[in-house]
């Protein structure tokens, strides 16, 4: 639409769509750049200190393996898409509110885990995916700034373009070597709750039920599983 109005503008007023269409140039050409250019370095520092928090934390890294192979197990069951987030005391699985089939389909995972299905912890669409393309972006961005020592739109494009190839290359290793550990031996599922957050239904505010967390404990405290 704004496309639109800039031609018509060049049509009837060719000096005011001028200017406006030069504003837009210009904004592609400085501002880009320099708006990329700041978070390049905010992600050159933050990338790798998120990655690293969770190398030195072996609880998580062993909750997010198993997380991932949940969410596969689910998904080759006909459950896609799914979407999760581990912590020390366990993982969360959002998309599919059956605590039954996330507790069944996480006992499943850390079975085939403990057998040596090691892959069944890596996840394409892993947040460490993510994580690895702003990280690389970043630094691809920053060493064409110092090898050519401009800033430009031809950069930023270059960067973002690599970053997405380069990225989902990477993250299986990132995910292998940092942010996981498949040993879950250690590992039991203690139980599983149904969880609620807030939805906008019709600009009202509604609690509904869209997660399940499943809690899991080491050899030292385990206790009975159980379905909340």
């Amino acid at each position: 639409m704004p496309l639109l109005i800039i031609l018509a503008l060049m049509f009837f007023m060719p000096w005011l769509g001028f200017m406006l269409l030069l504003t837009v140039g210009l904004f592609l050409v400085v501002m880009i750049p320099l708006g990329f250019a700041a978070s390049s370095f905010f992600w050159a520092l933050a990338g790798p200190s998120q990655l690293f928090k969770m190398l030195f934390d072996k609880k998580v890294r062993k909750n997010h393996a198993l997380e991932h192979a949940t969410a596969r197990v689910l998904s080759y069951r006909g459950y896609p898409g799914l979407a999760g987030e581990a912590d020390g005391r366990g993982f969360s699985i959002r998309g599919l509110p059956d605590p039954s089939l996330v507790f069944d389909a996480a006992q499943e995972a850390r079975d085939r885990l403990v057998s040596g299905e090691s892959e069944l912890a890596i996840h394409p669409r892993c947040g460490t995916t993510v994580v690895v393309v702003n990280t690389l972006s970043s630094l691809i961005f920053i060493a064409l700034l110092i090898t050519t020592g401009s800033m430009s739109l031809f950069s930023v494009i270059l960067a973002l373009v690599a970053a997405q190839i380069l990225g989902p290359l990477v993250s299986p290793w990132v995910q292998r070597h940092v942010t996981i550990d498949p040993d879950v031996r250690s590992l039991r599922v203690a139980g599983v709750e149904l969880r609620s957050s807030n939805r906008m239904v019709f600009g009202a505010a509604v609690r509904m039920a869209d997660s399940v967390y499943v809690s899991t404990v080491d050899d030292s405290g385990v206790i009975d599983a159980e379905v909340v």
